[in-house]
């Protein structure tokens, strides 16, 4: 079984996400109809994550992993994304490996971090707290491997996550609000919030 019935049961399920938030009053202007639309519009085209292109500059992954720690936001940017400049969010470990949710068919996985090297831009943020809570939030996301993937899971849905999600959830288990509650959190949410300090941005933003 494939990713193309995989697409076409996420098209499906989230045709019926729309329907009913177009059917739920108040909903009908929502900006969260119009990012339903531009997921629907992405997945059929195979290109949730936007286009990838030649990175700017090589990634120094090693560079990457002395500065990081458990907990720490792996952002990245593709051009042509879906919802917004920063087209895809993971969480740091340890190790050289972030958790991911991102896979119809997989779920939530552990991966290396080289495998980001293909993004066109990729940065790095802590969340402001303690070292102790970033790697709970760790911990916490680790647990989640194989947890399914779908990116019109509700912050309530338990049974399946999405990349930004997955961030924003590993946080709110240890009573962090990364970012304000959403129907759709996005990675942008995330790079945004004043709960967050950059630590390493590749390539550097101009300036």
């Amino acid at each position: 079984m494939g990713r193309p019935f995989f697409r076409r049961r996420l098209l499906l399920g989230a045709g019926l996400t729309c329907s009913l938030l177009l059917l739920h009053g108040g909903f009908v202007a929502s900006p969260d109809v119009h990012l339903v639309r531009q997921l629907l519009v992405s997945v059929a085209h195979g290109r949730l994550n936007g286009t990838n292109a030649r990175p700017a500059n090589p990634l120094d992954t090693a560079a990457m992993v002395r500065l990081m720690e458990p907990g720490d936001i792996v952002l990245c940017h593709n051009p042509r994304g879906a919802y917004g400049y920063w087209t895809h969010a993971v969480l740091y470990v340890g190790g050289g490996t972030i958790i991911d949710s991102n896979d119809f068919v997989r779920g939530t996985v552990r991966k290396p971090l080289e495998s980001y090297s293909s993004y066109n831009e990729v940065a790095v943020v802590r969340v402001k707290t303690s070292a102790r809570k970033r790697w709970q939030a760790a911990r916490w996301a680790r647990g989640q491997v194989g947890r399914a993937y779908s990116p019109f899971s509700s912050l309530v849905d338990e049974h399946s996550e999405y990349c930004s999600k997955l961030v924003w959830e590993a946080f709110a288990k240890q009573n962090v609000i990364v970012a304000p509650r959403h129907h759709w959190l996005v990675p942008d949410d995330l790079a945004a919030s004043a709960r967050v300090k950059w630590i390493y941005r590749n390539p550097a933003s101009p300036g």
